[in-house]
């Protein structure tokens, strides 16, 4: 599975904006930016018409949020074996 750079998306999107004004549609877009109908309209549906910057800051609160979401899984797993070794369940 290939990565895209936030730069790179922001770019495409543009191209495409640009494509559809053209005429082109969703699909035909897609195949210029070598990219699938579906993944073109998921980078639309996400970044809509955001700038480079506001690219790269979602991207980055995304990874953000899923570290948070890590470490609020390890607490709530470590919360549930001191639950259990309170109840002399080891």
């Amino acid at each position: 599975m290939e990565r895209h750079t936030t730069e790179a998306i922001a770019a495409a999107l543009r191209d495409g904006e640009r494509l559809q004004r053209d005429g082109l549609s969703v699909a035909q877009v897609a195949v210029e930016l070598g990219i699938s109908a579906a993944t073109y309209r998921a980078w639309r549906r996400r970044y809509g018409s955001a700038d480079d910057e506001a690219v790269s800051r979602i991207k980055n609160l995304e990874r953000e949020n899923a570290a948070l979401r890590r470490i609020i899984v390890d607490k709530e797993l470590e919360n549930e074996a001191l639950r259990e070794l309170s109840r002399g369940r080891w």
